[in-house]
């Protein structure tokens, strides 16, 4: 898994999973998960072919999360990976 600098204090990574769904992540400064995204092989980060979840964590941030929420509310392929933080997470 190759880690690409997003922000000072959070990364985002890439992987194959299976050769059926590509994943990306981008963690908190503390290394947790906060967006979890998937898309088909190939699927661009500006086209609208995401699955995209927010982990939410208690007060200190701590592992593991106290919830798994849907970009949205909807467990769908059919966001935008680039417009994860503009999406309400229910």
């Amino acid at each position: 898994m190759t880690a690409i600098p997003l922000t000072e204090g959070s990364q985002i990574q890439q992987v194959s999973v299976d050769g059926v769904l590509t994943k990306r992540m981008e963690n908190l400064s503390s290394g947790q998960p906060l967006y979890i995204g998937e898309s088909p092989p190939g699927g661009g980060t500006a086209l609208p072919v995401w699955r995209i979840r927010k982990m939410e964590y208690d007060n200190g941030n701590n592992f593991p999360p106290t919830a798994e929420v849907y970009a949205n509310g909807e467990n769908k392929f059919d966001k935008i990976w680039n417009d994860r933080t503009s999406f309400t997470y229910t």
